[in-house]
């Protein structure tokens, strides 16, 4: 799977450092869905122009756009602000779309599902999940 590193250009984005975390804590994964933006750099600059919404940090870990392209945007020792909480343990996806008409892309579904058996690797406990902050 090829995995484009994005991480230095989103991540300097933020208006603070991430917090730091040992990869020893990951327990799971979160999948979330994005309307914005087309890469991650795209995504990361929308949040660190809104900082309403995570303090102005790119809040996933890994972007999927509809072609199955994935890019990581923040690194694993870094807490993305994705889901609050739940951010401290998880890695955060995030696949590029509104599905709450149109299912996603197989392409798309492919690379988040290769992704996922690929990051389960790393994790102590493997809890694959989404969340309801916002429909769709």
């Amino acid at each position: 799977m090829l995995i484009v590193n994005v991480t230095e250009a989103c991540m300097k984005m933020a208006p603070q450092p991430f917090k730091k975390r040992d990869l020893r804590v990951l327990e799971g994964i979160i999948i979330h869905r994005i309307g914005v933006g087309d890469t991650a750099e795209e995504i990361a600059e929308w949040f660190a122009n809104h900082p309403e919404h995570t303090g102005g940090k790119m809040p996933y870990h890994y972007i999927i756009n509809a072609g199955g392209r994935v890019e990581q945007a923040v690194t694993l020792d870094c807490i993305a602000p994705g889901s609050l909480a739940a951010s401290k343990n998880r890695i955060e996806i995030a696949l590029i779309g509104d599905f709450r008409k149109k299912a996603a892309p197989q392409p798309q579904v492919s690379a988040c599902i290769e992704l996922a058996a690929l990051l389960s690797k790393y994790i102590s406990r493997v809890s694959i999940d989404g969340h309801t902050a916002a429909p769709g």
